[in-house]
């Protein structure tokens, strides 16, 4: 990708280097920013384009792209043609591929230079939303959005409202989605910049609303599918009222209310329910066909007819008459009793639930949000927690976030010998201890009550964690359980330190690998040298890329090693390459020279002979390298002047 991008420079080798780019990323496997696809599509910015090509010849490869008609290359072309909306461009220093003198890199000169882009580029984005293959419309919908912008300048709105229109025609269920992108626009100049002349900030006003939806399908997703944050809410009664009466629209509308891009979908279900007076929505609202994940508007519509009858109990009552038939249903009663019944009632429901064959629900990890578990009884709450930690990852994960949530409001809990026992069995729970999110750090505060009383319990299965074969990457340092094991050894080194032996003496094991490299410093330095020297060559050599070493100093562990065993050209070479490894910012001969001070302080401050030796020896080494280092830098400024 890198030599590509160098050739793509100059006009002779632009077109092929440029297609080969993307040829490589319609293959794309990599995700990262600086890809192939970003590469190229970096290619097509006004300014910072990276080639002495013009942008009018650039536009051409384009247009062969378009004209393959293959999506993948397609969709390629529109994102490329929408860095002209980009508000910054940026991009690295390509290397030279040679000593010759570079092409300087082609930028507008004027405002009408840049204006053609602009034009150029629009009207190929135009061309893709009118007839481009539908299966990218999604990319569509975003090259709307990124365009957006250039609804602002007079120069530039014709077209963007062009290519509004005409995705509009094609495709008229993204009317809503073009609105919502216009009206980003309009609050963003009216709250924030503030720059526009008020005759341009009407006109992008009647734009706005030649896409308003007057159906009542529209105007349902225009006041219920967006909240803005600070902006008041608006009132739903009469959109609530009209679905009432609209029963086809109410059915046909159900699975976007249900999909989760209803944002103010509560706020309807408690409009529903005030004006159901009869209640036939209510004997209906679990038969509505093409129901989606998000059932925040049952809840709320549950919630607000059980207010309107005064009786806590009726709404576990009517949950509980939920015939559970299939795991489709269990996550609903999962969903609605998180949402709506903070009861003994509801917890006892879930603990049967998980006794059950739909144990496995995907709504779970819901229970872990907000204060549900608080207010629960405690005894009901045991009978819950006691549930989920005898069940799968997540179930436990669930178990951990709740636990910890409860121990916080409510601390004199911690004493209830059915809940200690929980908090125990988590606390011993490795999956749990190596897990990411919340639960991790849920975990530190349960594991960490219990670090005086079973510190070697847990050290162990932490460093059972550092060892196990997962299929992601986790690693001790700045983790919660690094946290809890510094506890654990300021509660008991000596404990933890000999639960640590066993794993340093395993052949092969990995374990120093994301082991915080200042831990071993909290251990006695001589119990760690009754250790070593059992086997002087092996264990010394083991413990040098667990060390702070660019860090050394008089006192510390590493001086004590190589103050007994400096002299082991095996200890003393492991040494000298763990003091070199990691990285750096800035030329490298900077870096060792740096590297080599450091050394020699060391070496005058310290009174152990040896490690005296090995300082001085390991600087002359850094200094070498310092100096071939300096004379190939030296060169490379000669080639880039």
């Amino acid at each position: 990708v890198w030599a590509l991008t160098e050739l793509a420079w100059n006009r002779t080798s632009f077109r092929d280097a440029t297609y080969s780019l993307a040829l490589l990323a319609e293959a794309e496997t990599e995700s990262c920013s600086n890809n192939a696809t970003g590469v190229f599509c970096d290619m097509f910015f006004l300014h910072l384009g990276g080639t002495s090509v013009p942008y009018p010849e650039r536009i051409t490869l384009l247009d062969e792209m378009i004209q393959e008609n293959r999506p993948s290359l397609t969709r390629l072309a529109l994102r490329a043609l929408l860095r002209i909306a980009e508000p910054s461009e940026s991009r690295a220093r390509p290397r030279p591929p040679s000593d010759a003198p570079r092409e300087p890199e082609w930028r507008p000169k004027t405002y009408e230079d840049q204006h053609q882009c602009y034009e150029m580029a629009l009207a190929r984005i135009l061309a893709i939303c009118r007839d481009g293959p539908s299966e990218i419309l999604p990319d569509m919908l975003n090259a709307a959005g990124e365009v957006a912008m250039l609804l602002r300048p007079r120069s530039t709105r014709t077209q963007v409202w062009s290519i509004y229109r005409s995705l509009v025609d094609r495709f008229p269920a993204c009317r809503e989605d073009l609105r919502v992108a216009v009206l980003g626009v309009i609050e963003g100049e009216r709250t924030h910049w503030k720059q526009l002349p008020e005759e341009d900030l009407q006109e992008i006003e009647r734009l706005h609303h030649a896409l308003e939806d007057a159906s009542l399908a529209g105007r349902l997703r225009q006041h219920v599918g967006r909240m803005v944050f600070g902006q008041e809410r608006s009132d739903l009664s009469a959109l609530a009222a009209e679905l009432l009466t609209s029963r086809e629209t109410l059915e046909s509308e159900w699975t976007w209310i249900t999909s989760g891009n209803a944002a103010g979908s509560w706020d309807l279900g408690i409009a529903l329910a005030r004006l159901d007076a009869e209640e036939i929505l209510l004997k209906q609202i679990l038969r509505i066909p093409g129901c989606g994940r998000d059932r925040r508007v049952i809840a709320a519509y549950l919630t607000e007819a059980s207010a309107l009858r005064h009786d806590k109990a009726w709404l576990d009552t009517w949950i509980d008459r939920i015939p559970m038939s299939c795991q489709e249903d269990a996550d609903l009663v999962i969903d609605l009793t998180w949402r709506c019944t903070p009861t003994d009632a509801g917890a006892r429901r879930l603990a049967r639930i998980l006794s059950g064959p739909h144990a496995e629900s995907e709504q779970l990890p819901l229970l872990g949000y907000g204060s549900w578990s608080v207010d629960l009884p405690s005894e009901s709450f045991a009978l819950l927690a006691s549930r989920l930690i005898t069940g799968s990852l997540q179930q436990r994960a669930v178990a951990t976030i709740l636990v910890e949530h409860r121990i916080t409001r409510q601390p004199d809990e911690k004493g209830i010998p059915a809940l200690n026992a929980i908090m125990l069995r988590l606390a011993l729970d490795g999956e749990i201890a190596s897990s990411e999110g919340i639960e991790n750090h849920c975990w530190s505060q349960i594991a960490s009550e219990f670090v005086a009383s079973h510190t070697r319990d847990i050290t162990r299965v932490i460093f059972q964690e550092c060892t196990r074969t997962r299929d992601r990457y986790w690693s001790l340092r700045r983790s919660s359980a690094e946290k809890v094991l510094r506890k654990c050894i300021e509660a008991d080194p000596s404990g933890v330190w000999l639960e640590m032996i066993p794993y340093l003496e395993e052949k092969g094991s990995a374990f120093g690998v994301g082991i915080p490299e200042d831990l071993l410093e909290e251990f006695d330095h001589q119990s760690v040298l009754e250790w070593i020297a059992a086997l002087p060559a092996t264990r010394a050599t083991r413990l040098a890329r667990m060390l702070p070493l660019q860090e050394i100093r008089p006192g510390s562990l590493a001086e004590a090693i190589l103050g007994c065993y400096g002299n082991i050209d095996r200890v003393a070479g492991e040494f000298h390459c763990a003091y070199l490894s990691g990285g750096w910012v800035g030329d490298a001969s900077t870096h060792w020279d740096s590297l080599a001070e450091r050394l020699d302080q060391f070496a005058y401050a310290t009174s152990a002979t040896k490690a005296k030796d090995w300082a001085a020896s390991t600087a002359r080494d850094l200094r070498r390298m310092a100096e071939k280092e300096r004379a190939r830098e030296a060169e490379e400024q000669i080639r880039d002047r």
